[in-house]
């Protein structure tokens, strides 16, 4: 039964030109069982990306160049395939049923690889999971949709959030400027905060990360450069108040410890998740927050800072290819992503003052082209200005940015002239 359905789509392909279009995006070579099909459909495709003619004859010359005929079943094989009497009219129940095999041979190839498995078991779980995903994605058609099959839900969205009825779809910085320009984190969206060192770019997404638990959002939040005990000393120092140097040295006054104390019983309820192993790649990522999702809620990803999730910080390369990732790890689980980025040191000898641009991106032109918003942070005497260089959103609000008040022993972040309300 499995021969039969795979010579029919491979014969209704050759018959109708309109089925390659249809079924090229769903079904891969390594779907069909039989070698022989892998070939001649791979053959089929590639005749068909080209603009040339698909038929036996052209499939045929596409083999023999490429030493696999003999392999696809000969010249009396394909002549055969194109001579059975396929059913034009149901090429996707047929392409459908071709997939349900596949799949099926994937999850017990899978099983038995999880079964046998002699390497670290967590490491093969990831593994599995990720490969899950990949079976799942692929099974799926994806169709593009029409502007009046969405327009009326997103005017209807548009007007209830008007009227104070409806629900902001992203995740709020807690910082209301930024917010108003923003129009909030929005999912499917990739964010770069970026500066030169010891600016306040960690600092800054730490607020952020805080702001939006207040607000019940879970934040994942991977930290390459601190260590998970480093990042929640410097939680404990935002809402307590009392100077991180302080909690570090352990000199505490009876007013500190108190402080502390009830800080650290409150800050039990944020739900913020705290990952430091400063070995870990995209794909490492990815599974941590699908079995995050999995377990019900995740609203956010900082990853502290993306140059470090690259295998060689220098290699432009790898840290575009980590951009990469970040994008399509935000569209794909539909979340915010936020990615700290270092500025190349270009900004320091600018004539005329150290404010960021674009170009100053650390490591690769291509990190602008796959960041949704780029907000940079630099230094104007007492201030920091948080400026929006790209947003893909929305506006880039104020020239030159929005002003903020640093508190060094603490690292709280506050806009000037406006009160941060916890609610």
């Amino acid at each position: 039964m499995t021969e039969d359905t795979e010579i029919n789509v491979l014969a209704t392909m050759f018959l109708d030109p309109g089925a390659v279009a249809e079924v090229q995006g769903f079904l891969q070579p390594k779907d069909f069982i039989d070698e022989r099909h892998r070939l001649v459909y791979s053959s089929i495709v590639y005749m068909a990306t080209l603009g040339e003619p698909v038929s036996p004859i052209t499939v045929r010359a596409d083999l023999a160049r490429r030493k696999k005929l003999t392999a696809a079943g000969g010249v009396a094989y394909i002549e055969s395939i194109r001579n059975y009497m396929a059913d034009a009219t149901s090429i996707m129940y047929y392409a459908r049923m071709v997939k349900a095999e596949s799949i099926r041979r994937e999850l017990g190839w899978l099983g038995q690889r999880l079964q046998n498995c002699q390497d670290d078991p967590v490491t093969e779980a990831n593994y599995g999971l990720e490969r899950l995903v990949e079976i799942t994605s692929s099974s799926t058609v994806s169709e593009p949709k029409s502007v009046s099959s969405i327009s009326q839900s997103v005017l209807q969205a548009s007007l209830e959030k008007s009227n104070g009825d409806g629900q902001s779809d992203g995740v709020p910085t807690g910082f209301p400027r930024l917010d108003g320009v923003l129009l909030y984190l929005q999912p499917k969206s990739l964010y770069l905060v970026a500066a030169r060192p010891s600016i306040g770019k960690s600092a800054l997404v730490t607020n952020f990360s805080v702001n939006a638990a207040k607000r019940g959002n879970t934040t994942l939040f991977i930290s390459l450069e601190m260590t998970d005990e480093q990042l929640t000393r410097r939680i404990l120092s935002m809402e307590s108040g009392v100077a991180y140097e302080r909690i570090m040295g352990g000199n505490l006054t009876k007013s500190e410890q108190e402080r502390l104390i009830e800080t650290e019983m409150n800050c039990r309820n944020l739900p913020i998740l705290i990952d430091d192993n400063s070995s870990q790649s995209i794909a490492d990522i990815r599974a941590k927050a699908r079995r995050q999702q999995a377990k019900g809620k995740l609203d956010l990803i900082i990853i502290d800072y993306l140059q470090l999730a690259a295998a060689d910080p220098n290699d432009f390369k790898m840290i575009s290819a980590v951009g990469n990732g970040l994008k399509a790890i935000a569209k794909d689980l539909k979340l915010p992503v936020i990615g700290v980025s270092q500025l190349s040191r270009n900004v320091e000898h600018r004539e005329g003052g150290n404010r960021p641009c674009l170009a100053d991106l650390r490591g690769s032109g291509q990190l602008e082209q796959d960041a949704d918003v780029v907000i940079t942070i630099y230094k104007r005497k007492h201030l920091h200005m948080v400026e929006i260089l790209k947003n893909r959103n929305g506006g880039t609000g104020p020239d030159k940015g929005i002003e903020f008040e640093l508190e060094n022993n603490t690292t709280v972040f506050r806009e000037r002239g406006i009160e941060v309300s916890d609610e």
